[in-house]
Protein backbone atom coordinates (compact mmCIF):
# COMPACT_ATOMS: atom_id res chain seq x y z
CA UNK A 1 0.00 0.00 0.00
CA UNK A 2 0.89 3.35 -0.66
CA UNK A 3 2.36 5.08 2.00
CA UNK A 4 1.13 9.16 2.51
CA UNK A 5 4.15 10.72 1.89
CA UNK A 6 5.67 11.46 -1.53
CA UNK A 7 8.87 8.74 -1.26
CA UNK A 8 11.75 10.08 -3.32
CA UNK A 9 13.62 7.08 -4.94
CA UNK A 10 16.21 9.22 -5.91
CA UNK A 11 18.14 10.25 -3.01
CA UNK A 12 19.23 13.75 -2.46
CA UNK A 13 23.06 13.67 -2.79
CA UNK A 14 22.86 11.00 -5.56
CA UNK A 15 26.26 10.30 -7.39
CA UNK A 16 24.84 10.63 -11.15
CA UNK A 17 22.77 13.64 -10.03
CA UNK A 18 26.02 15.30 -8.27
CA UNK A 19 27.98 14.62 -11.46
CA UNK A 20 25.57 15.98 -13.70
CA UNK A 21 25.48 19.08 -11.58
CA UNK A 22 28.87 19.59 -11.66
CA UNK A 23 29.15 19.25 -15.55
CA UNK A 24 26.08 22.10 -15.75
CA UNK A 25 27.67 24.23 -12.97
CA UNK A 26 30.97 24.58 -14.73
CA UNK A 27 29.41 25.37 -17.80
CA UNK A 28 26.96 27.99 -16.25
CA UNK A 29 29.50 29.62 -14.85
CA UNK A 30 31.71 30.23 -17.53
CA UNK A 31 28.71 31.78 -19.59
CA UNK A 32 27.27 33.85 -16.64
CA UNK A 33 30.94 35.53 -15.81
CA UNK A 34 30.73 36.19 -19.48
CA UNK A 35 27.85 37.71 -20.44
CA UNK A 36 27.17 39.51 -16.24
CA UNK A 37 31.01 41.24 -15.47
CA UNK A 38 30.72 44.14 -17.66
CA UNK A 39 27.11 44.90 -17.16
CA UNK A 40 27.41 44.35 -13.37
CA UNK A 41 30.21 46.82 -12.77
CA UNK A 42 28.75 49.49 -14.83
CA UNK A 43 26.08 49.39 -12.55
CA UNK A 44 28.15 48.92 -9.63
CA UNK A 45 30.51 52.06 -10.40
CA UNK A 46 27.33 54.24 -10.58
CA UNK A 47 26.38 53.30 -7.13
CA UNK A 48 27.78 54.60 -3.78
CA UNK A 49 28.65 51.27 -1.90
CA UNK A 50 29.92 49.08 -4.78
CA UNK A 51 30.55 46.33 -2.49
CA UNK A 52 27.06 45.82 -1.54
CA UNK A 53 26.15 45.09 -5.49
CA UNK A 54 28.62 42.58 -5.42
CA UNK A 55 27.53 40.93 -1.99
CA UNK A 56 23.77 40.62 -3.65
CA UNK A 57 25.00 39.34 -7.55
CA UNK A 58 26.85 36.89 -5.35
CA UNK A 59 23.71 36.02 -3.37
CA UNK A 60 22.13 35.82 -6.18
CA UNK A 61 23.91 33.55 -7.94
CA UNK A 62 24.62 31.07 -4.75
CA UNK A 63 20.85 30.61 -4.29
CA UNK A 64 20.34 30.18 -7.95
CA UNK A 65 22.82 27.42 -8.05
CA UNK A 66 21.39 25.52 -4.98
CA UNK A 67 17.85 26.08 -6.52
CA UNK A 68 19.04 24.11 -9.70
CA UNK A 69 20.25 20.92 -7.49
CA UNK A 70 17.20 20.49 -6.04
CA UNK A 71 14.97 21.28 -9.41
CA UNK A 72 17.51 18.62 -10.89
CA UNK A 73 16.92 16.22 -8.02
CA UNK A 74 13.55 16.79 -8.27
CA UNK A 75 13.10 15.78 -11.63
CA UNK A 76 15.08 12.74 -11.59
CA UNK A 77 12.42 11.45 -9.02
CA UNK A 78 9.79 12.50 -11.51
CA UNK A 79 10.71 10.85 -14.64
CA UNK A 80 7.87 8.13 -15.29
CA UNK A 81 9.25 6.68 -19.06
CA UNK A 82 12.20 6.47 -20.76
CA UNK A 83 13.52 5.10 -23.80
CA UNK A 84 17.01 3.00 -23.85
CA UNK A 85 19.19 1.82 -26.79
CA UNK A 86 19.80 -2.30 -26.18
CA UNK A 87 21.99 -3.99 -28.86
CA UNK A 88 20.34 -1.25 -31.32
CA UNK A 89 16.70 -2.20 -30.40
CA UNK A 90 14.51 0.98 -29.04
CA UNK A 91 13.12 -0.20 -25.41
CA UNK A 92 10.21 1.68 -23.65
CA UNK A 93 9.73 1.50 -19.89
CA UNK A 94 6.68 3.01 -18.71
CA UNK A 95 3.58 2.70 -16.63
CA UNK A 96 0.71 1.78 -18.02
CA UNK A 97 -1.72 -1.69 -18.18
CA UNK A 98 -1.28 -3.66 -20.03
CA UNK A 99 -4.89 -3.71 -21.72
CA UNK A 100 -4.75 -0.43 -22.30
CA UNK A 101 -1.62 -0.85 -24.89
CA UNK A 102 -2.47 -1.34 -28.86
CA UNK A 103 -4.33 -3.63 -30.97
CA UNK A 104 -1.04 -4.39 -33.55
CA UNK A 105 1.44 -4.74 -30.57
CA UNK A 106 1.95 -8.58 -29.00
CA UNK A 107 0.92 -8.27 -24.95
CA UNK A 108 2.41 -10.65 -22.73
CA UNK A 109 0.53 -12.53 -19.78
CA UNK A 110 2.06 -14.64 -17.60
CA UNK A 111 0.30 -18.19 -17.24
CA UNK A 112 1.97 -21.05 -14.72
CA UNK A 113 3.69 -24.16 -15.74
CA UNK A 114 0.76 -26.11 -17.03
CA UNK A 115 -1.01 -23.36 -18.85
CA UNK A 116 -3.60 -23.41 -16.05
CA UNK A 117 -7.08 -21.25 -17.19
CA UNK A 118 -9.61 -22.43 -13.97
CA UNK A 119 -10.37 -19.29 -12.66
CA UNK A 120 -13.13 -18.72 -9.77
CA UNK A 121 -14.36 -21.69 -7.44
CA UNK A 122 -13.06 -23.50 -4.83
CA UNK A 123 -10.08 -24.78 -6.30
CA UNK A 124 -9.07 -21.70 -8.46
CA UNK A 125 -5.75 -21.93 -10.06
CA UNK A 126 -5.73 -18.38 -11.21
CA UNK A 127 -6.18 -15.19 -9.03
CA UNK A 128 -8.61 -12.75 -10.46
CA UNK A 129 -6.69 -10.05 -9.66
CA UNK A 130 -3.42 -11.30 -11.87
CA UNK A 131 -2.97 -9.95 -15.45
CA UNK A 132 -3.75 -13.77 -16.28
CA UNK A 133 -6.84 -13.28 -14.34
CA UNK A 134 -7.90 -10.14 -15.99
CA UNK A 135 -7.49 -12.07 -19.56
CA UNK A 136 -9.48 -14.68 -18.66
CA UNK A 137 -12.38 -12.55 -17.93
CA UNK A 138 -11.92 -10.16 -20.50
CA UNK A 139 -11.97 -12.88 -23.29
CA UNK A 140 -13.24 -16.09 -21.26
CA UNK A 141 -15.64 -15.24 -18.80
CA UNK A 142 -17.80 -18.13 -20.10
CA UNK A 143 -15.11 -20.53 -19.89
CA UNK A 144 -12.30 -21.22 -21.50
CA UNK A 145 -12.97 -24.82 -22.83
CA UNK A 146 -12.09 -23.85 -26.01
CA UNK A 147 -9.01 -21.38 -24.93
CA UNK A 148 -7.74 -25.01 -23.34
CA UNK A 149 -8.19 -26.53 -26.54
CA UNK A 150 -6.34 -24.36 -28.67
CA UNK A 151 -3.12 -24.32 -26.03
CA UNK A 152 -2.81 -27.87 -26.13
CA UNK A 153 -3.10 -28.27 -30.27
CA UNK A 154 -0.47 -25.28 -30.57
CA UNK A 155 2.24 -26.78 -28.13
CA UNK A 156 1.72 -30.30 -29.38
CA UNK A 157 4.69 -30.34 -30.88
CA UNK A 158 6.37 -28.82 -27.66
CA UNK A 159 8.17 -31.68 -25.77
CA UNK A 160 6.29 -31.13 -22.09
CA UNK A 161 6.34 -33.54 -18.77
CA UNK A 162 2.88 -35.19 -17.72
CA UNK A 163 2.66 -35.10 -13.89
CA UNK A 164 1.08 -37.66 -12.05
CA UNK A 165 -1.36 -37.93 -9.64
CA UNK A 166 -1.96 -33.78 -9.82
CA UNK A 167 -5.80 -33.36 -8.19
CA UNK A 168 -6.75 -29.88 -10.05
CA UNK A 169 -5.20 -28.29 -13.19
CA UNK A 170 -3.90 -30.02 -16.17
CA UNK A 171 -1.64 -32.64 -16.56
CA UNK A 172 1.29 -31.74 -19.45
CA UNK A 173 4.12 -29.03 -17.52
CA UNK A 174 6.00 -27.28 -20.34
CA UNK A 175 9.40 -25.67 -20.35
CA UNK A 176 9.39 -22.28 -18.56
CA UNK A 177 9.15 -19.42 -21.44
CA UNK A 178 6.97 -22.09 -23.55
CA UNK A 179 4.43 -19.35 -25.69
CA UNK A 180 0.94 -19.76 -26.38
CA UNK A 181 -0.38 -17.89 -29.31
CA UNK A 182 -3.87 -15.89 -28.71
CA UNK A 183 -4.55 -14.55 -32.53
CA UNK A 184 -8.40 -15.26 -31.95
CA UNK A 185 -10.45 -12.42 -33.08
CA UNK A 186 -7.66 -10.29 -33.82
CA UNK A 187 -6.26 -10.22 -30.78
CA UNK A 188 -2.66 -10.30 -30.33
CA UNK A 189 -1.60 -12.10 -26.52
CA UNK A 190 1.01 -14.02 -25.80
CA UNK A 191 0.69 -16.53 -22.86
CA UNK A 192 3.87 -17.75 -21.51
CA UNK A 193 4.93 -20.91 -18.83
CA UNK A 194 6.41 -18.17 -16.08
CA UNK A 195 5.92 -19.75 -12.72
CA UNK A 196 6.50 -23.11 -11.57
CA UNK A 197 3.44 -24.72 -9.27
CA UNK A 198 4.53 -27.06 -6.21
CA UNK A 199 1.95 -30.02 -4.77
CA UNK A 200 -0.29 -27.43 -2.95
CA UNK A 201 -0.70 -25.20 -6.42
CA UNK A 202 1.17 -22.92 -5.36
CA UNK A 203 3.35 -20.74 -7.61
CA UNK A 204 6.98 -20.39 -7.45
CA UNK A 205 10.40 -19.76 -8.68
CA UNK A 206 13.97 -19.79 -7.88
CA UNK A 207 16.07 -17.35 -9.28
CA UNK A 208 17.78 -19.99 -11.54
CA UNK A 209 14.27 -20.55 -12.93
CA UNK A 210 13.69 -16.81 -13.58
CA UNK A 211 16.83 -16.17 -15.32
CA UNK A 212 16.43 -19.96 -17.36
CA UNK A 213 12.82 -18.28 -18.42
CA UNK A 214 13.93 -14.91 -19.37
CA UNK A 215 16.81 -16.10 -21.49
CA UNK A 216 14.03 -19.03 -23.19
CA UNK A 217 11.42 -16.52 -23.49
CA UNK A 218 13.50 -13.72 -25.54
CA UNK A 219 14.61 -16.72 -27.49
CA UNK A 220 11.07 -17.78 -28.27
CA UNK A 221 9.95 -14.21 -28.61
CA UNK A 222 12.10 -13.91 -31.44
CA UNK A 223 10.54 -16.65 -33.33
CA UNK A 224 7.03 -15.84 -33.21
CA UNK A 225 6.66 -11.98 -33.06
CA UNK A 226 6.47 -11.50 -35.94
CA UNK A 227 7.64 -7.98 -36.72
CA UNK A 228 5.45 -6.69 -33.99
CA UNK A 229 6.39 -4.48 -30.97
CA UNK A 230 5.82 -6.18 -27.93
CA UNK A 231 4.55 -5.36 -24.26
CA UNK A 232 5.25 -7.03 -21.00
CA UNK A 233 4.47 -6.44 -17.32
CA UNK A 234 7.40 -6.42 -14.79
CA UNK A 235 7.97 -10.46 -14.88
CA UNK A 236 8.14 -11.63 -10.96
CA UNK A 237 6.12 -8.69 -9.32
CA UNK A 238 3.72 -11.39 -8.31
CA UNK A 239 5.93 -14.68 -7.33
CA UNK A 240 6.01 -14.07 -3.49
CA UNK A 241 8.14 -16.90 -3.31
CA UNK A 242 10.90 -16.48 -5.63
CA UNK A 243 13.44 -18.22 -3.45
CA UNK A 244 12.01 -16.38 -0.52
CA UNK A 245 14.05 -13.28 -1.83
CA UNK A 246 13.32 -10.35 -1.01
CA UNK A 247 13.84 -8.87 -4.59
CA UNK A 248 12.76 -5.56 -5.41
CA UNK A 249 10.70 -4.10 -8.35
CA UNK A 250 14.18 -2.31 -9.20
CA UNK A 251 16.02 -5.44 -9.49
CA UNK A 252 13.54 -7.01 -11.47
CA UNK A 253 13.95 -4.57 -14.07
CA UNK A 254 17.08 -4.67 -14.16
CA UNK A 255 17.65 -8.47 -14.59
CA UNK A 256 15.12 -7.94 -17.16
CA UNK A 257 17.44 -5.58 -19.25
CA UNK A 258 20.08 -7.41 -18.69
CA UNK A 259 18.35 -10.09 -20.00
CA UNK A 260 17.41 -9.10 -23.09
CA UNK A 261 21.14 -7.76 -23.92
CA UNK A 262 22.66 -10.88 -23.57
CA UNK A 263 20.38 -12.32 -25.72
CA UNK A 264 21.37 -10.75 -28.95
CA UNK A 265 18.32 -10.55 -29.80
CA UNK A 266 17.74 -8.02 -33.06
CA UNK A 267 14.05 -7.07 -33.49
CA UNK A 268 13.02 -5.86 -37.02
CA UNK A 269 13.13 -2.17 -37.99
CA UNK A 270 9.81 -0.47 -35.97
CA UNK A 271 9.36 -3.50 -33.32
CA UNK A 272 9.62 -1.59 -29.94
CA UNK A 273 10.22 -3.51 -26.35
CA UNK A 274 7.65 -2.05 -24.04
CA UNK A 275 7.98 -2.92 -20.16
CA UNK A 276 4.78 -1.47 -18.00
CA UNK A 277 5.28 -0.50 -14.54
CA UNK A 278 1.85 -1.16 -13.20
CA UNK A 279 0.42 -0.73 -9.53
CA UNK A 280 2.42 -0.08 -6.85
CA UNK A 281 6.01 -0.24 -8.93
CA UNK A 282 5.86 2.96 -10.39
CA UNK A 283 6.22 4.03 -7.18
CA UNK A 284 9.29 1.61 -6.02
CA UNK A 285 11.43 2.04 -9.46
CA UNK A 286 14.31 4.25 -9.51
CA UNK A 287 13.73 5.28 -14.30
CA UNK A 288 16.66 8.02 -13.70
CA UNK A 289 19.27 5.35 -13.00
CA UNK A 290 18.57 3.30 -15.57
CA UNK A 291 18.79 6.55 -17.98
Amino acid sequence: MRSGHKQYLVQLWDRKIRTEYYKVLSAVSVLVALLSIKPINDIAAKCDNESIIWKIVLAFYLVSLIAAYFILWIYANKIKKINLNINGNVVKVKQGNIFDEPDDVWKVINANEYFDTELGGKESLVSSESVEGQYLQKFYAEGAKELDERITDQLSSVKGKRKRYRKHGKGVRYPLGTIFSDTKDGRRYLLTAFSRMDDSNRAYLSMKDYVNFLMAFWEEIDKVYDGHSITISLFGTGIVRLDNLNISPQELLELILWSFKHSRIQLAYGAIVTILLYGETDHQVNLYKLT
